[in-house]
């Protein structure tokens, strides 16, 4: 029998690819650390693999590319930090099943600014990546995923998903600095669009959340984030409509 993940031993193995946040060319990654503490993503991935009881190979393998992904030079928010915050608000919020997990680690496991299919190559990946190790959640993560999309909640969506859309959102109502610095290193994403068309865009964006009867799905997460989460949208618009 293949060995078993040793969740203990990995607990107390430094992170080394992963530690820093800065990256080498000295950008900072996120500063989620003042809304949102918790286990690292590794960490976090070798607990999910044990409790899922996968073999410690394929849950390494697995493990790893996923943090190859999310430590991609283009990015600065949608990083290994913003996984593991989405972990800890779906605790939380208490919806921390395994599938909401997996869903956590895979929904941006494709990222690439310049493209719009991000989301539906992300549910792929997942579907295909869980239904080689023989998941039975692999079609519902694939299908929490793709509500990441337009960040709706669909009519016949896994019972995660409202606590899902929540957890990923939840950086809208942190406190104003760290909303700040999310909202740069969104902006650094897409550093290839000009100011003008960025601002325009992003904008638009932010108006069509705030015209939404309600931002959050779950009754804890509308008591939670939806007052200063519209507080934030409505300050970063007037930056951005100022510019």
């Amino acid at each position: 029998m293949p060995p078993k993940l040793d969740v203990q031993s990995a607990r107390h193995k430094p992170d080394p690819l992963w530690a820093g946040r800065v990256r080498d060319d000295g950008a900072v990654i996120e500063g989620i650390d003042k809304f949102v503490s918790g286990p690292t993503f590794m960490t976090s991935w070798v607990e999910l693999a044990a409790e899922l009881g996968l073999d410690a190979g394929p849950a390494n393998d697995i493990g790893f590319d996923l943090a190859a992904c999310h430590t991609e030079p283009h990015r600065r928010y949608h990083t290994m930090e913003h996984i593991t915050a989405v972990l800890r608000h779906l605790d939380n919020l208490h919806a921390a099943t395994p599938t909401a997990k997996l869903a956590a680690f895979f929904h941006d496991a494709v990222y690439d600014p310049k493209r719009t299919d991000n989301e539906a190559q992300s549910a792929e990946l997942a579907r295909e990546v869980l239904g080689a190790v023989e998941r039975p959640e692999a079609d519902d993560v694939a299908a929490i995923v793709l509500a990441t999309a337009k960040h709706e909640l669909p009519a016949d969506a896994p019972r995660e998903t409202a606590a899902f859309l929540d957890a990923d959102l939840a950086i809208l109502a942190a406190q104003a600095d760290v909303y700040d610095l999310y909202a740069q290193n969104v902006r650094a994403e897409y550093s290839h669009i000009s100011n003008a068309d960025f601002c325009s865009g992003r904008a638009a964006i932010l108006k069509g959340f705030l015209l939404r009867d309600r931002l959050y799905f779950t009754t804890a997460g509308q008591a939670h984030f939806e007052a200063p989460a519209r507080a934030n949208l409505r300050r970063e618009i007037a930056k951005l409509t100022s510019l």
